[in-house]
């Protein structure tokens, strides 16, 4: 500040030849205004090297009030998101830096990793709670099964239909719950492209030889109006 005070006083003095005074005042006053910016931005370097990723996060906010259009600043604000594990807003800067540099590689090949990890956590959560549903099953908690079912179904792809459909059949058939078992046979069998006739006759064999008669015809019935 007290250098653009002594530049005033030299361009006031040098009127007519002030144009490299000018010119330097104009530096200085960047510089200055540069300042807290400057700061922040190695305060938010430091914080990436130390792993302190909250940290960094908030002082690459704050750079971007200083600055909004830096897309060097959404970047490495998505990494430091990303290391949070703050997947939709690591994902959401990343394209905001790739839109405005389209020609940058980096930011690309940078989004199609965060979005390949996503897909694979969200496969590796459906796995896991499916895993979960077939593990209650063993241990007798059938009616938990079923409550959680709605919320694992919602997560989980074609290739786990079959075993989540399974999970839901099992628990109908301890529950002696007929009806509701041979709709879950029927998606599962699909999911598995099964005849639904194989399946539900081989049902009513077991059904059968358990001693439920009823339940073994109504399986047989189902079987009928498949293949009749």
């Amino acid at each position: 500040e007290e250098e653009l005070v002594m530049l005033d006083d030299a361009i006031t003095f040098k009127k007519d030849d002030a144009g490299g005074l000018i010119q330097q005042k104009s530096l200085a006053q960047y510089l200055l205004n540069s300042l807290p910016m400057r700061k922040v931005a190695a305060e938010a370097d430091q914080a990436m090297k130390e792993q302190q990723y909250d940290v960094a996060v908030e002082k690459l906010t704050l750079m971007l009030d200083y600055n909004v259009g830096n897309h060097r600043v959404y970047f490495y604000r998505s990494m430091a998101l990303s290391q949070l594990n703050r997947m939709d807003e690591a994902i959401a800067d990343i394209k905001r830096a790739a839109e405005m540099e389209p020609t940058e590689q980096t930011y690309k090949d940078f989004q199609a990793r965060l979005e390949e990890k996503v897909a694979t956590d969200e496969k590796d959560k459906a796995k896991n709670a499916v895993v979960e549903l077939q593990e209650l099953n063993k241990e007798g908690k059938h009616e938990e099964v079923l409550a959680k079912f709605d919320s694992v179904e919602a997560i989980a792809p074609d290739t786990l239909q079959g075993p989540l459909w399974a999970a839901k059949a099992n628990a109908h058939l301890a529950l002696e719950q007929y009806p509701e078992a041979f709709e879950a046979l029927e998606k599962l069998w699909a999911a598995d492209n099964k005849p639904p006739e194989e399946g539900f006759f081989g049902l009513g064999q077991q059904l059968a030889k358990r001693g439920k008669q009823k339940e073994a015809r109504l399986a047989y019935e189902k079987a009928l109006e498949s293949n009749p």
